[in-house]
């Protein structure tokens, strides 16, 4: 992973503050952070297939918003199971309540929190790792049916875990790290330092998926 190039590729843009301004609008009006959601996925893109102009510029809100959108709804669905998981177990605790003595529900609720709570981990924690190739899989412009399917994402982390795993954990403190700085300096610095975060953690992102889409043969995105 090069973090020298991840930090250094937004101020090489001419029009960097401008970009990252536009971006804090965005973040601060709220109800449209799906579009810079759908800006990030686009650095992604770009990093993965070596665009001239890496950091994107915002002539393409409305295709940002869809971009956003599709990978926000992707994995709300792929939650849908824990949330499946949760409501079964808080109706058996329930229902139990109702129709077993004191100290049988006790016991029925304990052994049932307790497996709920193994599976929920367990499926939190593949969850988040599948969740990581994602992001780039929308920058290919695949099809949301196509993205539902777990085992593309699967297949694409294996091909490069150890570079979506630095990514998420090293790249992920690296961002939320210079966003920060916004609020040391000054708090309408967030504007631009949580954009600039965005993009260096896109440009990570974009790295690693370049990688794993080397080593795996997937069939282009129509």
């Amino acid at each position: 992973m090069d973090f020298g190039k991840a930090l250094s590729f937004v101020t090489a843009d001419k029009n960097w503050f401008k970009k990252l301004a536009m971006g804090g609008l965005f973040l601060l009006l709220g109800f449209t952070t799906p579009i810079v959601v759908g800006w990030w996925v686009e650095t992604i893109h770009r990093v993965s297939s070596n665009h001239a102009e890496p950091l994107p510029g915002w002539e393409d809100i409305g295709g940002y918003f869809m971009k956003g959108l599709k990978l926000v709804g992707v994995g709300l669905v792929w939650m849908l199971p824990a949330f499946l998981l949760i409501g079964c177990a808080l109706a058996v605790v329930a229902l139990s309540g109702q129709n077993l003595d004191f100290d049988t529900a006790q016991t029925l609720n304990t052994v049932v929190l307790i497996c709920a709570s193994g599976m929920y981990s367990l499926y939190f924690i593949a969850l988040a790792l599948l969740l990581l190739p994602l992001p780039g899989l929308v920058a290919e412009g695949r099809g949301f049916g196509e993205l539902l399917r777990p085992n593309l994402a699967f297949g694409l982390f294996k091909k490069n875990a150890g570079g979506f795993l630095l990514t998420a954990l090293a790249g992920g403190f690296l961002s939320n790290l210079i966003a920060s700085v916004g609020v040391i300096a000054c708090f309408i610095g967030v504007l631009i330092t949580t954009p600039f975060g965005l993009a260096v953690y896109g440009h990570l992102m974009g790295q690693a998926h370049a990688k794993a889409t080397g080593a795996l043969a997937l069939e282009p995105a129509p």
